[in-house]
């Protein structure tokens, strides 16, 4: 994990994919892979509990801390071109690799 023991090396692991335009290769040391029962299984087990009661006041909780945190966790976020977003009503942009 970027935050482990093994950083440097998920550092080095992430110019080298960069650089081999491997953008989904995983970089993480001893990465753990499923099988593909596994993760039917895994995906099985969210969509049964997608609709229970207890997910959809989880959903409601989350939604309500990210639309107070979001605003107050970007304050100083600067957007390079906002042209772009111009037809946008809302994103969100994700990244699994930083530093």
């Amino acid at each position: 994990m970027i935050i482990g023991k093994k950083r440097q090396e998920v550092i080095f692991n992430i110019k080298r994919c960069v650089k081999e335009k491997k953008f989904n290769a995983k970089v993480e040391p001893d990465d753990p892979a499923l099988s593909k029962k596994d993760r039917l299984k895994l995906v099985e087990k969210f969509w049964a509990n997608h609709n229970s009661p207890f997910s959809k006041a989880i959903n409601i909780l989350a939604r309500g801390i990210l639309n107070v945190g979001t605003p107050l966790l970007t304050l100083n976020t600067k957007i390079d071109n906002p042209k772009s977003l111009g037809k946008l009503s809302s994103a969100i942009i994700t990244c699994n690799h930083y530093n």
